[in-house]
């Protein structure tokens, strides 16, 4: 991990000597409900080469939602909780009362080294380096929560205009075979799909 953040320190020094630019985007689960397992997908633009070599390198990948609750509600009655008469964690009916969130406002996001529930991390990184008018595009893959998550961060990054269609194609068909690694676009040879 070390080799990876030296190089992006040397790309840095280079960037900044030729006329060249960097940006990078970063894909992420932020909040997880308890009881479906769902999430919220956060999608971060970092114009700041030391985030971006803090990303890649491991040193930070923690996501932590900032938001903002108005309401509690009660499972059991769906009235405001804390004028309802049940009580969480108890049995009503056969049913387990548990506090529902609502009017959920999310207000921001930070990157941390440890987040609190460690499924909020970033699991994708989409660098887009540009020269002399021409694009290069590198996708690191990070341990997902869910195979299926980084398919659905290309095709967000597509239908976002982050990446065109030969792009996302051949960053999912590298990641239908390995799901773990960086692709690049064109490859270290020129070479494109």
């Amino acid at each position: 991990m070390r080799i990876l953040y030296n190089l992006l320190n040397k790309l840095e020094k280079s960037l900044k000597k030729k006329n060249s630019s960097l940006i990078a985007f970063a894909f992420g689960s932020v909040i997880y409900t308890s009881d479906t397992g769902g999430y919220i997908t956060a999608e971060l633009k970092i114009g700041d080469l030391n985030v971006i070599n803090k990303i890649i390198s491991g040193e930070i990948r923690g996501l932590s939602p900032e938001i903002k609750i108005s309401k509690w509600e009660c499972s059991i009655c769906n009235k405001n909780f804390e004028e309802c008469p049940h009580e969480e964690g108890k049995l009503y009916n056969n049913k387990i009362c548990k506090t529902i969130a609502k009017g959920i406002e999310f207000t921001g996001l930070s990157l941390v080294d440890h987040p609190e529930d460690p499924r909020c991390r970033i699991t994708d990184l989409l660098l887009i380096k540009e020269k002399a008018g021409k694009r290069k595009y590198e996708w690191y893959g990070f341990k997902v929560n869910n195979e299926n998550d980084r398919f659905r961060n290309i095709q967000h990054a597509l239908e976002n205009g982050l990446i065109p269609q030969d792009v996302a194609f051949s960053f999912s068909k590298f990641f239908s075979i390995k799901l773990e690694g960086k692709a690049s676009y064109p490859d270290s040879h020129g070479k494109i799909g």
